[in-house]
């Protein structure tokens, strides 16, 4: 029997062999069949390994467990995630956040402080530093991310491969690797050397000499390992239009309104790392500023007669998204600066404070954690925070015939969205130049958010 016949049953309870039960046993979960013929699955005594027969490996039970590579399988216990052996038993004696599965007989996992490197079978690292993140190795070779730096490629002894810091980068393949710069992504050689000088707003591996990429245009080509450009779509005959919100422009075009606010992310910006001492210097990347543009384009194809108005957060991210949107619609508009909206925003009230815990820890947690209660130095409450935008915004829904569009951060969106309509933001986030619409209606006021309306009583809460 070929493992690779044995396939996984749509309801996901068995495997299948040419179509038919591989044995008479019914899990919960079952996952993929991996070298020596060993399947991890799910039942009411919890999570386990299985041979091809259907038959468990041990009487040991896991909160979770992940497929063999390497002969070494992930699971997680009471105690942590870590590595066991064929027969059940943990490889070492450390307990990690998070393990990955064994490439090359090395492995990623992430340590009690959120940090990542690599061990080998026997649990030990293979070298003394730690990273932001670290990812799996091909060809000896693995991406690592540092505070401070950025990407780059490490050996399986830890050394830097070529010395060279990226905005991102992916794995080796047949010599070459897909980084983003300052001006987009391109492919370098194992000395970090890009091979051409142009760069795109997506690049794919070289295979067997030829690379997919599209170009900031929008234009789909497939370049060469010697440099020659095919085209594969022209763009006058499927235009490309890089991602942009999906739900504001519907929500004003289907529905009758006397004045509405844009509320909105930023556009794409450049990484930002824990500890930087500056986190609002960030620019927006090509492609940011192009989705904006194109933002702009499609306001301005609203056929109502409107009077519009610009505000921005201080941040240059965020001034620089309302110019790019202003451009886009040619309204020739200069964004009035808003401290409501950013640096600090309606939430913190105490710089000073907040500065530090933002600068140490991703902003996301910090959010979630204060959605859920906890109270952060230097902030004010979500309801007295989300009162001064309200606030803020009663001025800009007076006047009839009335667009406003106010450009903010992520942050901001995600206090006032979950304060004002109970949105969980658990397993999601707001995007880049994602935001909320919100619609005055005579003395009704209307929040619109992913194409949902939520009815305002007033705007105070």
């Amino acid at each position: 029997m070929k493992r690779d016949e044995i396939r996984i049953s749509r309801c996901e309870t068995h495997h299948l062999i040419n179509g038919k039960p591989l044995y008479p046993e019914r899990f919960r979960k079952v996952l993929s069949f991996h070298p020596p013929g060993v399947a991890a699955v799910v039942d009411d005594s919890g999570s386990y390994h299985i041979n091809t027969d259907g038959k468990p490996l041990s009487d040991k039970r896991f909160l979770e467990t992940f497929g063999y590579y390497d002969d070494c399988a992930g699971v997680c216990d009471e105690t942590g995630m870590y590595h066991i052996d064929l027969n059940g038993n943990p490889l070492y004696k450390e307990r990690y956040q998070w393990v990955g599965n064994f490439q090359e007989f090395c492995c990623p996992v992430r340590d009690c402080h959120g940090l990542y490197f690599h061990i080998d079978c026997e649990g030990n690292p293979i070298y003394s530093k730690k990273f932001a993140y670290a990812g799996d190795f091909k060809y000896g070779i693995a991406v690592v991310y540092e505070e401070g730096k950025g990407a780059t490629h490490i050996s399986n002894k830890g050394d830097l491969v070529h010395y060279r810091w990226f905005y991102e980068c992916d794995n080796y393949h047949k010599g070459c690797a897909a980084v983003r710069d300052e001006c987009g992504w391109t492919h370098i050689d194992l000395k970090g050397r890009p091979l051409y000088s142009e760069r795109y707003a997506k690049v794919e591996p070289f295979y067997n000499g030829r690379a997919f990429c599209r170009e900031f245009s929008g234009r789909q080509v497939i370049r060469t390992i010697k440099g020659e450009i095919i085209p594969v779509m022209h763009l006058e005959d499927q235009p490309y239009r890089i991602k942009r919100p999906d739900y504001i422009i519907p929500v004003l075009k289907e529905n009758d309104w006397d004045s509405g606010i844009i509320f909105i992310r930023h556009a794409e910006r450049e990484p930002i790392f824990r500890g930087e001492s500056d986190v609002g210097s960030q620019m927006l990347t090509e492609s940011g500023c192009l989705a904006s543009f194109n933002f702009g384009k499609d306001l301005a194809s609203l056929q109502k007669r409107i009077d519009v108005s610009l505000f921005s957060s201080p941040i240059i991210r965020c001034l620089d998204t309302a110019k790019e949107v202003s451009n886009g619609a040619e309204w020739n508009l200069e964004p009035v600066q808003s401290c409501i909206l950013g640096d600090p925003g309606a939430y913190i009230h105490d710089t000073e404070l907040t500065d530090e815990i933002y600068a140490n820890s991703p902003a996301r947690n910090l959010v979630l954690r204060y959605l859920n209660g906890e109270i952060l130095p230097g902030h004010r409450t979500s309801k007295e925070g989300t009162n001064l935008i309200l606030e803020y915004f009663d001025s800009m829904l007076e006047k009839d015939s009335s667009l406003s569009l106010c450009v903010s951060h992520d942050a901001v969106l995600v206090m006032f969205l979950s304060e004002l309509t109970g949105f969980s933001f658990e397993n999601t986030w707001v995007d880049f130049l994602e935001g909320i619409v919100i619609l005055r209606k005579g003395t009704d006021y209307y929040l619109y958010w992913r194409g949902v309306p939520y009815c305002l009583e007033s705007l105070s809460c």
